[in-house]
């Protein structure tokens, strides 16, 4: 099971990954509305960088220019 992360912590890690969030409080927000998992993890593969084999690459990071619109 993975550690309890706050909406912000949640927010970071997105933004490490390379997700441009422009309204912090309007996705934090989402998050307590709708849950980190419907939103990021229901979607999350469209936007990933892949390897030539057309795998996410790990660490996970999005693709260039990807926001959270």
């Amino acid at each position: 099971m993975k550690p309890f992360t706050t909406h912000r912590m949640q927010l970071k890690g997105l933004r490490d990954r390379g997700l441009i969030i422009n309204n912090g409080s309007k996705a934090m927000r989402i998050l307590e509305a709708e849950n980190y998992y419907n939103v990021i993890n229901g979607y999350k593969d469209l936007f990933l960088q892949r390897d030539p084999q057309r795998n996410p690459i790990s660490p996970e990071k999005y693709n260039t220019g990807t926001k959270f619109q």
